[in-house]
């Protein structure tokens, strides 16, 4: 009698076991094959002040949810850190941070990464950040997307949303929080390029002016034209146009050296004329247009663009005037501002 009943239990169970085992197949094939998610904030800041936290993988652990969670943890960065290639790898004995990487798969500067993520033999997904305007802000998507393959990924992605979309909410918190602390101040306004140059002989005057148009103009003119007659009298060339180095500021005043390059200055200077060189080296050159008393603007847009990109200045700033203002109407002047950085 006990071993009729034991046997019909488990029988019963078999079959359950069995039914168990067909609804968890079949219910897979029910399943997407893929998942998704994504959450948003909103910025008080430009996308231009926003985009490279997001596109530059110098940024990321600023702004990431997981860079706390291990100290310990070590990280490669490919060079450069934001470009289509550039990847970002961690390693971690901690579980909850693991070991993986994530490599940059296209670029639309001020709008849209695209990513690459692999955690090994746990997986590979697809992540982005869409940037776009609202307001006087910007609206941030952070998401993700992941194929699953067999019967385990497709039941185990039903839990995927829930456990990422807080990390993902903590990142993009994060995220408004650095970005929000940076100038607010349209980047992207800015015409810039990195150069490296290489000094060339110069002739200078070190000399004070007030900030104004006016009275800077009225300066740099004689500082100029004592140069070029001495360099004229030596019979040395100009090798390009005229700069200043800027040396520092005093309420209503700027101090300075009016400066020429020249094809060589081994003439011995006179009066109050020394011998010295261009700039030479790594720098932003701005490119400013207009007038001279709209510099400023210029500066300060410069000073908001070092902010924003994280890079240190080092050393004075250089106007140079490509344009000659005794033949160029005031809208269409040139100025290159250097600003040497590291």
């Amino acid at each position: 009698m006990l071993r009729e009943e034991f046997m019909k239990l488990l029988k019963f169970l078999v079959i359950g076991l069995l039914g168990l085992a067909v609804v968890v197949v079949a219910g897979s094939f029910l399943l997407a094959s893929s998942v998704s998610m994504e959450r948003s904030i909103v910025i008080d800041r430009p996308a231009s002040v926003v985009y490279p936290l997001v596109s530059d993988y110098r940024r990321f652990n600023e702004w990431s949810p997981w860079a706390e969670l291990d100290p310990a943890t070590t990280y490669e960065l490919s060079s450069p850190t934001n470009a289509v290639g550039s990847k970002f790898a961690w390693s971690s004995n901690d579980p909850s941070v693991g070991k993986g990487s994530q490599t940059i798969t296209a670029l639309t500067p001020n709008q849209r990464v695209e990513t690459a993520l692999d955690f090994g033999d746990q997986g590979q997904a697809n992540s982005y950040v869409q940037l776009s305007a609202e307001g006087a802000g910007t609206k941030v998507n952070w998401g993700f997307k992941s194929d699953l393959h067999g019967i385990v990924e497709r039941w185990f992605g039903l839990l995927i949303p829930s456990m990422v979309a807080p990390d993902y909410e903590k990142g993009l918190a994060k995220l408004k929080q650095v970005a929000e602390a940076l100038p607010n101040v349209d980047v992207s306004k800015a015409t810039v390029e990195t150069v490296d140059l290489s000094p060339l002989p110069a002739y200078a005057i070190a000399a004070e002016a007030g900030v104004d148009a006016a009275s800077s103009t009225e300066v740099l003119t004689a500082a100029y034209g004592e140069i070029l007659t001495f360099m004229a009298a030596n019979g040395i060339q100009q090798a390009g146009p005229v700069y200043t180095k800027i040396l520092g500021h005093s309420g209503d005043t700027w101090r300075f050296e009016a400066s020429i390059p020249a094809i060589q200055n081994d003439a011995a200077p006179t009066g109050r004329i020394v011998a010295t060189q261009s700039f030479g080296g790594k720098a932003l050159r701005f490119e400013h247009v207009g007038s001279y008393d709209d510099l400023a603007k210029t500066h300060a847009l410069a000073e908001a663009y070092l902010a924003v990109h994280k890079l240190t200045e080092v050393g004075s700033r250089y106007e140079i005037y490509v344009s000659d203002p005794a033949n160029t109407p005031v809208e269409q002047l040139q100025t290159q501002i250097l600003v040497p950085f590291e």
